[in-house]
């Protein structure tokens, strides 16, 4: 099994994919407002490689209050495409990531569908994309119970950023 993430048949017919793919897209460390920049690029890359991922990426990524456990995820991703994929889109996606959307990213394998990229996808959709239930509950929050300011220094700073998180929540 080799590091890198190239499609190519092996023997035991499983899929890797050539990490000279995704060596010119950036990390993903958690930024929201970068959030729909790069899960395009992310999209546009492996579809250059297999388009049978990014039909299964467009289902999780539509998909709202799933259940993460290995039948929804069958159902969804589709179970051969998840069989031959699944490791080696995990194994992209946390080389993709940093910071906090590599912990998001992780944090997968304690839901016990194991190393499961589709799994993952799914929950970096719902903690930064800001279309989901999830993350206007979160900015819901953000508006109405601010953080406070202790320096009146600061306090236009965290009006812009309120204001910003408010036109947000309201697009």
């Amino acid at each position: 099994r080799q590091a890198g993430y190239e499609v190519r048949e092996q023997r035991s017919s499983k899929v890797v994919l050539d990490e000279k793919h995704f060596r010119r897209m950036d990390k993903f460390a958690g930024d929201e407002s970068k959030w729909q920049e790069w899960i395009f690029n992310l999209l546009v890359t492996v579809g250059t490689v297999d388009q049978d991922i990014v039909v299964a990426m467009d289902k999780i990524l539509k998909a709202t209050n799933l259940s993460m456990d290995q039948q929804t995820l069958d159902v969804e991703v589709g179970q051969e495409v998840r069989t031959k994929f699944s490791s080696e889109f995990f194994s992209v996606l946390c080389s993709l990531t940093s910071g906090e959307a590599n912990v998001v990213t992780r944090s997968v394998l304690s839901k016990g569908v194991g190393y499961d990229g589709f799994a993952a996808l799914y929950a970096l959709n719902t903690r930064y994309n800001p279309k989901t239930p999830a993350r206007v509950l979160q900015y819901l929050g953000a508006v109405v119970s601010p953080p406070v300011v202790k320096d009146l220094r600061f306090l236009p700073k965290a009006l812009e950023e309120w204001e910003s998180k408010r036109t947000k929540l309201k697009h």
